[in-house]
Formats: structure tokens, sequence, C-alpha cells
């Protein structure tokens, strides 16, 4: 059964900013082409153009981001914010729909009141309107939350260099299946089926077998292979833990999850071999409760040095200078508070500022001048980039 039979399907729309800005177009009897241009203008203001898969040419004309707007404008009528009317479905047919207009619901009226009063609070009730309607409207992404919040999940991931060590010497995808799952389950839920190696090669071997049939004329790039094992690791590791999305699905909702400050993740949380997903929200009674300063920021507080030691035991050469990589001590204590990365980037500069107190000594530098994985977020404080950090015991207060 395909994802769209099982009700999963997710619109291939990364950035929720572009829900915003199709909404208050609205009101203003915008049409599709005003939309669309309004997106483009968003877009190329914000740096974002380039990051949408799928825009990737610098190409402009008529046509560009049209897809988007209909991303957009399907993805409102589908949460019942804006009410259904017809959209192009594919880009030779933008010219019928471009003079289009469109009509918010009352759903849709009250979130545009919670837009544009530019007020933090009415923002904040936006946001959870959307995060549950986002949930409502699609089972996978509950999954996805029901999931993480249940037991935080682990998806291994490789490179080109690991993939070929592990299948050298003829061993085929079993090794690399034996060592994914090793990693997955690592930390597995003890109230779920634990996965076996063997579906696990069968899946990577379907995947690649679709993707690359035997009658293909010219061989697969290393990349192009890599590409598909990982999609076929992530699908096999969301499916075992009762996730119903494929790869690019998932990728869309943690891209959802982490714009709305529910789900967060890194690839270098100690301990576990992989990307690591997390829970930093619950929903209850179609209301959002999220894990703030209030909830959580004594708890960021202490995970900042147990993580710092932490990370120091698995790093003992940069050990010896007495700093390490804040991108690998945030991501401990993130995981350890159930927080965003972004609350621990906010509360270590109100410590680095004196704006709170901790009992132990925080200092940052650029270090070596290596700044962290492209998964991982650089921290900045007062305008300036950091990529160490070093905490040290306060002799002066009780840690």
């Amino acid at each position: 059964m395909s994802e769209l039979e099982e009700g999963r399907a997710v619109p291939r729309l990364y950035k929720l900013s572009y829900l915003e800005v199709a909404l208050l177009e609205i009101p203003q009897k915008a049409s599709f082409e005003s939309i669309r241009q309004a997106l483009l203008r968003f877009a190329e203001r914000t740096g974002e153009e380039q990051m949408v898969p799928g825009v990737v040419s610098r190409l402009r004309d008529d046509y560009t981001f049209w897809s988007p707007t209909q991303e957009a404008l399907s993805e409102l009528m589908h949460l019942h914010f804006v009410r259904q009317a017809p959209v192009p479905s594919s880009r030779q047919y933008v010219d019928d729909y471009r003079a289009t207009t469109y009509d918010l619901t009352p759903n849709g009226t009250r979130a545009v009141s919670q837009l544009v009063t530019r007020d933090p609070q009415a923002r904040s009730s936006f946001l959870n309107t959307l995060s549950t309607a986002l949930v409502e409207t699609h089972p996978g992404f509950a999954d996805l939350l029901e999931a993480a919040n249940n037991h935080p999940l682990c998806i291994p991931g490789y490179t080109v260099e690991k993939i070929t060590n592990l299948i050298h010497g003829g061993a085929g995808s079993q090794r690399l299946a034996d060592d994914a799952i090793s990693r997955m389950t690592k930390h597995w839920p003890k109230d779920t089926k634990r996965p076996k190696a063997d579906d696990l090669v069968s899946q990577i071997t379907a995947s690649l077998n679709r993707r690359f049939p035997s009658n293909r004329a010219r061989r697969p790039s290393q990349k192009d292979v890599l590409d598909t094992v990982d999609a076929a690791i992530l699908n096999f590791t969301a499916r075992a833990r009762n996730i119903h999305l494929d790869a690019t699905s998932f990728n869309v909702c943690m891209s959802w999850a982490g714009q709305l400050a529910i789900l967060e993740e890194s690839r270098y949380v100690e301990d576990w071999p992989g990307r690591t997903v997390w829970a930093t929200a619950k929903l209850h009674n179609h209301g959002i409760q999220r894990r703030g300063f209030k909830e959580a920021g004594e708890t960021v507080i202490q995970m900042l040095w147990s993580g710092f030691a932490k990370v120091a035991e698995a790093m003992p050469d940069a050990r010896s200078s007495g700093y390490l990589p804040i991108y690998r001590v945030r991501a401990q204590a993130a995981f350890g508070a159930k927080v965003n990365l972004r609350l621990v980037d906010i509360l270590l500069a109100r410590l680095l500022s004196g704006e709170i107190e901790a009992p132990y000594k925080v200092q940052v530098a650029l270090g070596r001048g290596l700044p962290p994985p492209r998964s991982e977020p650089i921290f900045t404080h007062q305008g300036r980039r950091f990529f160490d950090i070093m905490i040290t015991e306060d002799t002066k207060k009780e840690v």
C-alpha cells in the first residue's frame, strides 16, 4: 500500500513561512500571480530561494516559484485556512490561473488576525494553531511526533567510505544491514518490536534495484548509491517505529517540526550513533506544550555542565586544550533537557552576558577556526561567531 493510499501523503513544502506569506496576501484579494510574486520576493529577501528543493536555477521568468505557490495554497486548503478553489496542477496550466483569487475560512481569518498584530503572544498562538492543524491533517506527521515523544529515534547515516568498508570482501548488504540495525537499536523502546537485519537487506536491495535497474546503461555514481541506501535505511527505521512516512516526507516533517520548535535533531549526541531525533513539546487537548525557559531553563544549565564532561570524555585529544566544540556540548545539553538547540544557544548567550548565573564558569572562543558540520547551527553571541567552549568549576559555587 502506498503512502498516499494510507493517507500519509505530505506536500513537498519545506518552508512553513510560505504559508504565512500566502495567508497575509489573501485578504487583499490577491491573485495566484500576486501570491507567486510575494513568495518569490520573500524567498529572495531571506536568501531561501536556492535552498528550496526543486528551485536551484537563477533563471527568472513568469513561472519561477509557481510550484511553491501552488503547494502553499493547496496546503492552506487542506488545513482549512483557505476555501477550496482550483490551482494549477502543472506549469503548463499556470497562465489559466494567474487571475484566480482565494478566500479565507473562519479559521484562516483567525490565523491572519494573529499574524497581523505583530504581537509575540499572538504569533505564538498562531504557531500553536498551525502545529495542531498540521498534526490533525497529516497522520504521518502525527506518527512522527508520537514516536519521538515515546522514545527518541536514532537513524544511522553513512558515507561512501563507510559503506565501502562495510561491503568490502563481498559481504554485500548484509554487513551494512547488521551495522545499521545495531546502531538504530542501541537505544530502542521496550514496547516496540525490534527490526531484523534480513528485512533491512531486502529493503536496501529493492531500493537499489528499483533506482538502478540491471539494464541501466550507465553505472550509478557513488553519491547516487549512497543517497539511495540512506533513504532506504531511513524508510526502514521510520516503519520500524510505526511512522508511516517515506524518506522525503520524513525530512519535510522534520523541517516543519524544527520551525515549530516541537522536535529537534542532531547527529552529535554522544552514545547515539546516528541522526538522533527527540521531542521538545507535547500535543495536549488540541494545544502545544513546549519545554521553554520556564519548564527547562534550570535543566539546561545542569546539562551544559554534564554535557561538557561527557564530550570531554569522548574527545581526550581536544580535552587537553580545555576547549571543546560548542555544537557537540550543545547537542548533549539539548538532548538531555529535551529542548531545541536554539534554546540552549539563548541560555548560553545569557550566561556569557551575565543575565543569568550558573554554578560554573563559561568561556567561548573561535578556537581552531573550524566551523561545525553543516547539519549543526553556528553559535553566535553579540554578532560574533564562536566554535569552541570551555566550562570550568567555579570554586566559589557548588555545581
